[in-house]
């Protein structure tokens, strides 16, 4: 008997993954001071939040989801792999940098089942040919082939093998 995962999603669940960055911008704007030119003069650059990724990046912060979503992911109950996701970012720029993330942390943490070139996540944007497909196959459970996660044990579980 083939074993299919439940085909809805779920609530989301908040987990606080706050840095230096974010926790300065929550109660006001986040400011930073600069060299603005040769004599050395400072200005202050203003940013509010929805600057994030925007005007201004910040690889502690990026660096920080990623390191929060492998360690409280939910988790298939029947194999342990992390659930399958829908990460949104603020740009496609943005969503390049958090793919690049979370294949990299994959490919630490799981090195025989997510290699070089992972494809733990993919992203899916509008302006790539396929994305429609893409998007199906990831309904479908079908996203990049079928799970390698514990393969010899689960030899009929029907899931994809991207998860986010």
């Amino acid at each position: 008997m083939r074993h299919k995962p439940t085909p809805f999603l779920v609530n989301p669940v908040a987990i606080d993954t706050r840095t230096d960055i974010t926790t300065q911008m929550l109660p006001d704007d986040y400011a930073v001071k600069v060299t603005a030119d040769e004599d050395g003069q400072e200005t202050e650059l203003v940013f509010e939040g929805r600057d994030f990724e925007r005007k201004f990046f910040s690889e502690e912060t990026n660096l920080s989801f990623t390191r929060c979503f492998f360690d409280h992911a939910k988790r298939d109950p029947l194999t342990g792999e992390i659930g399958k996701k829908i990460c949104f970012a603020v740009s496609r720029q943005h969503a390049t940098k958090l793919v690049t993330l979370l294949n990299a942390e994959a490919t630490r943490r799981w090195p025989e089942v997510y290699g070089a070139g992972s494809d733990f996540a993919v992203q899916v944007t509008s302006d790539q040919p396929g994305a429609q497909q893409m998007a199906m196959d990831f309904a479908n459970n079908n996203l990049n082939g079928k799970s390698k996660w514990r393969a010899a044990e689960f030899r009929d579980y029907d899931t994809s093998r991207t998860r986010v």
